[in-house]
Formats: C-alpha cells, sequence, structure tokens
C-alpha cells in the first residue's frame, strides 16, 4: 500500500509543480517544455534544495512515471501523421529530410572522432543531435504566428519527417543495446526487421482498428470508447517492446493508425486533456533525473554541444532542402528554425546510460543542450530573414553559377521523369510489391515469437500431439497465401508492361515479346523463391513452411485462385 501512496504523491508532486513553473516560463514568453524540465529538476531526488521524491526508491516510480508518459507523447506525435500528410508532403522533403540527417550524423562523427569518443557513444550522440522537437517547434512557430509563411511550412514538414527519422534511430540504437555493437550486418538485419513489423503492424491495424472503432462508437459511449483505446494503446506497445523494440514504436505506430481513420478528429479531443497531462509528466519526470553536479560539471561540453547543433543542424536541413530545388533563403530560414532537440533526445540519451553504454553525465548534456537550443530557438525563428539575407550577401559568387547549373540539371531530370510513362505506369505496382512482401516477411519473422506465446498459453500438444504447432503452421501458410498471390501478380502485370515497351518498333516484337515477358517471369519466380528461402531458413521453419506451401498452396491455389483475387482486392482498398 505504501507503494502506491508514494506513486500517487509523486504524481501529485509533479502535476502541482508543472502546472506552477510552466505557467511562469509562459507568462516570460518561454516555451512551458523548458517550465516542466526545471520542474523536475526542482523538485528531484537530487534537487539540493526542495528534493519532494523521496531519493530512496523514487528512481523506479520516475522512470515508470517517464514510460507511462512517453506512451501517450508518442501516440500524440503518431496521431498528426498519417500516410496521406506524409504522402502530400512529397517525395522531395522525404529525400532532403534524409539528406539533412545523414549530414548531420556524418558532422557528429567526425566532431566525436576530434574527442576521441568510441563508436558507440558516436552513434548515441549523433541520434541525440539529428532530430528535432516537435513539441518545441509547433508551439514556436505558433506563438510566432509564422505557420502561414513557406519557411514556417517547411519547418513543420522537416519537423513531421523527423519524427519518423527519430523512430527508426531509436530503433536501431535499441538494437545497439541488445546486440552490443554496431556492426553494418546487425544495423542492416535490424532495418528489415523493422520494416517488416511496421508493415505488418500497420495493415493488421488498418484492417481491425478502423472496424473496432465503428463498433465500439455505434455500442459504447464516449467512456468505454476511450478506455477499450486506452487499454489497445497499451497492448500495441507491450507488443512492441516484446517484439524487441520500445513501447514508444508501438504508441506512434497506433498513433499514425487511427490518423488514418474517419474518428480521428474524435480520438484526438478525447485524448487531448490526458495527452497534456501525461506529456508533462513525461518532461518533468525527465528533469528529475538530472544530478545538478554532473549538469554544473558538463557546462563547458553542454555549451560546445549547443553551439554546435544549432550550426550544424542549420545548415544540414538548408543543404538538404537547397538540393530538391528550394530557395536558397527559405531553405536557410527554415534551417535556423528546426533548431531546438528534444523529447526524443531524452529518449535516446536514458537509453545510452540505462544500457551502461553512455556516460551518466551525457543525460545532463541532453536536457541541458535542449533548454538552451529552446531559448536560442524563438530569437534565430524571428531573426532568421535578415540572418538569411546576410549569408545570401556574403556568399562566393561562383556558388551562384554552381546552385543555377545544379538546378537546371534538377529541372532536366523532373522532366524526363514525368515523360518516362514506364515508371508512371509501373510505380504503384512496385510498391505494392515492397508492401506485401514486406507483410509476408513480417508474418514470417515475427511467427516464432507468436508460436512460444500461443505455447505459453495452450500448450504443445492442444488438441492433438503437436497440434498447436501444425494447426499454427498451416493457418499462417494460408494467411501469407493472398499477399503472395498479389505480388506475383503485380510481377506478372509489370512482366508483361515491360516486355511490350522494350521490344516496341523492333522488327521481330511479335516473336520477341512473349520471350522477353517470359524471361522476366521466371527472373521474378526465382526472386521470390531465393527471398522465401532467405526468410524461411532465418527464422528456422523452412520444413514446416516448405512444406506447408508446396501441398497447401497448390490444393488452394486451384479451388480457390478467384476467391483470392477477390479477398486480395478488398485488403487493397
Amino acid at each position: 500500500m505504501h507503494g502506491i501512496d508514494y506513486f500517487i504523491q509523486d504524481l501529485a508532486v509533479i502535476l502541482a509543480v508543472a502546472g506552477l513553473v510552466g505557467w511562469v516560463c509562459q507568462r516570460l514568453g518561454m516555451s512551458v517544455v523548458v517550465g516542466f524540465l526545471v520542474a523536475g529538476i526542482v523538485v528531484g531526488s537530487h534537487s539540493p534544495v526542495i528534493p519532494l521524491v523521496s531519493p530512496d526508491d523514487g528512481v523506479e516510480r520516475i522512470e515508470t512515471l517517464a514510460q507511462l508518459g512517453l506512451v501517450f507523447l508518442m501516440f500524440g506525435i503518431g496521431l498528426r501523421l498519417s500516410v496521406r500528410k506524409l504522402r502530400r508532403l512529397g517525395l522531395g522533403l522525404l529525400i532532403a529530410v534524409s539528406l539533412s540527417a545523414l549530414l548531420i550524423f556524418s558532422l557528429v562523427r567526425v566532431l566525436t572522432l576530434a574527442l576521441g569518443l568510441t563508436a558507440t557513444e558516436s552513434v548515441f550522440l549523433a541520434g541525440m543531435l539529428m532530430v528535432s522537437s516537435s513539441a518545441i517547434i509547433s508551439k514556436i512557430l505558433q506563438e510566432m504566428g509564422n505557420t502561414h509563411e513557406r519557411p514556417g511550412q517547411l519547418a513543420m514538414g522537416v519537423m513531421v519527417l523527423e519524427d519518423v527519422v527519430a523512430v527508426v534511430m531509436l530503433t536501431l540504437l535499441n538494437s545497439i543495446v541488445q546486440f552490443g555493437g554496431a556492426g553494418g550486418g546487425t544495423v542492416l538485419e535490424t532495418i528489415g526487421r523493422l520494416g517488416a513489423f511496421v508493415v505488418l503492424t500497420s495493415l493488421a491495424g488498418l484492417l481491425f482498428v478502423p472496424w473496432l472503432l465503428k463498433r465500439m462508437s455505434i455500442a459504447a459511449d464516449e467512456e468505454l470508447q476511450t478506455l477499450g483505446l486506452a487499454g489497445l494503446l497499451f497492448l500495441l506497445a507491450v507488443v512492441a517492446q516484446r517484439a524487441g523494440y520500445s513501447l514508444a514504436l508501438g504508441a506512434f505506430l497506433l498513433g499514425m493508425i487511427v490518423a488514418e481513420t474517419p474518428h480521428r478528429v474524435q480520438i484526438e479531443r478525447i485524448f487531448e486533456g490526458m495527452g497534456d497531462i501525461f506529456s508533462a509528466v513525461f518532461f518533468v519526470a525527465i528533469g528529475m533525473q538530472i544530478e545538478l553536479g554532473l549538469l554544473a560539471q558538463s557546462w563547458a561540453l553542454i555549451l560546445g554541444l549547443t553551439l554546435f547543433t544549432v550550426v550544424a543542424r542549420s545548415l544540414a536541413v538548408g543543404t538538404g532542402l537547397a538540393l530538391i530545388g528550394t530557395p536558397v533563403k527559405d531553405s536557410l530560414r527554415t534551417g535556423l528554425s528546426v533548431t531546438p532537440i528534444g523529447e526524443f533526445s531524452f529518449i535516446i540519451a536514458q537509453l545510452g546510460v540505462g544500457a551502461g553504454l553512455l556516460d551518466r553525465k551525457y543525460y545532463p548534456v541532453a536536457v541541458g543542450v535542449a533548454l538552451l537550443t529552446t531559448l536560442v530557438a524563438p530569437v534565430l525563428t524571428r531573426r532568421s530573414e535578415p540572418l538569411a539575407d546576410l549569408v545570401m550577401k556574403r556568399h562566393p559568387h561562383w556558388l551562384d553559377a554552381a546552385w543555377n547549373y545544379y538546378h537546371g540539371w534538377l529541372e532536366s531530370v523532373r522532366k524526363r521523369q514525368v515523360r518516362n510513362l514506364l515508371w508512371q505506369l509501373s510505380r504503384k505496382r512496385i510498391i505494392q510489391v515492397t508492401v506485401g512482401m514486406m507483410f509476408v516477411t513480417g508474418l514470417v519473422v515475427f511467427s516464432g515469437q507468436l508460436l512460444e506465446l500461443l505455447e505459453a498459453q495452450l500448450g504443445r500438444d492442444w488438441l492433438f500431439p503437436d497440434g498447436l504447432e501444425v494447426i499454427f503452421w498451416v493457418c499462417l501458410v494460408l494467411v501469407i497465401l493472398m499477399p503472395l498471390l498479389a505480388v506475383w501478380r503485380n510481377l506478372a502485370a509489370m512482366a508483361m508492361l515491360y516486355a511490350e515497351v522494350t521490344t516496341k518498333g523492333r522488327a521481330n516484337q511479335t516473336t520477341l515479346r512473349p520471350v522477353v515477358e517470359t524471361g522476366l517471369k521466371i527472373a521474378a519466380g526465382a526472386g521470390l523463391f531465393l527471398w522465401l528461402a532467405a526468410i524461411l531458413l532465418a527464422e528456422g521453419t523452412a520444413r514446416w513452411l516448405l512444406v506447408g506451401c508446396g501441398l497447401l498452396a497448390v490444393a488452394a491455389l486451384l479451388r480457390l485462385r478467384h476467391k483470392f483475387i477477390y479477398w486480395h482486392s478488398e485488403f487493397e482498398v
């Protein structure tokens, strides 16, 4: 009973002090996030003044509160995203954000090499500095009324896509914690598994969550809908953790899934107050874990990293946007607007310190850099236009000629891409093939963990000896037949299209076209076989799945081919 008493006491202290200090910061024109962090430092167990949280077992309670706040914070971030929104942002902006992330990563690696840090410390520090804080930047842009200007709109798009980059980076770092290294093979394998998990969870969620929300809106009142969705939120967070990822990934994915449904506005309204409360809890809990002694000892490192972050992030984001054809002035102004780091930096620092891969000083360093960049950000945003004009006046003249040549080449590439009929016709099918293959990969790769979970609940000899395993693999084969058939139909259609285009106008077109088409289908079939063999052997399930596919696929496709095609069309819609 004493544990729950202390938990409630800590929660009451956190909310009361967060509200008070946040209000003071708001009156002073600063971001409330700064107030939440300061409030945590003031009342935490390391505070030399008024430690209102017990230092004995308070650490575990604080971490529990931080994880709880993280789940709601990531759900809110995902809720602001959707596939449609990402598509509206365009491929160009995605390329720009990817380039800027790679540039920041490279700059950090050069800096850490000069400082003599290890490779693991370098990767974690890069993760802390390469992603901006969407919570802080959006609030600054709204308070300054810049959301309707071109640089402000670009900044909003950049921070949305950087949230996606942050989730990927967090997952990769979580892999480094699990496997104890940052080898290329491990990273590539982690990226593949992450993509498979995201596609599998997203497609399953898009099939199940809208149906569930619709049923709940009809059969249950708003209170029960809130309880049901909150339960689903924590369930998916736990599923992501059991799959080897963080709670944050599961909450983020559910937010993105809900953002695709017609119930998004209603759910945003329901969870708005709860999200505000637990987001404040997260930031205050982060501040409570800061040791002021380490913060004071690291002041030189904090100042140096703050200066580096402001310069490197402005340069990297501005360069990335300029490389996709954005006017240089708008690119520079956008780069100056997205300098603050925040929530993801804290999560990454906490992950590294908790795993013993980073020194304890990096946790207060992350908070210190976040505080300083947050304080500097409004000034940089307000002065972005004169600063951009100054850079435009002082840059070398030869750079103008280089940029003009590059933009001319870029425009010619865009025109050629528009004229490329083959790409326009096959682009949608390529996406469908990729998604289908990732979906099947996710089912196979995580099938072992799902089988272990079922065995723990039902037993291996359910219904008959080895019954659960037999039934599980048979059902799995039937499930993956539909996306496999869809993948093959798309590949066959592209083979026919490519054969038609590549042989058009030739004297022997009639004879050559079926030969080219058949050759492409053979190559596609061989590729599918090698892909299936790789993922089946990797998980040790080749015997069951290959035998099952060999027997069931022939019978099912002969008997239910048209049904599978119909189900796939429904699934695609």
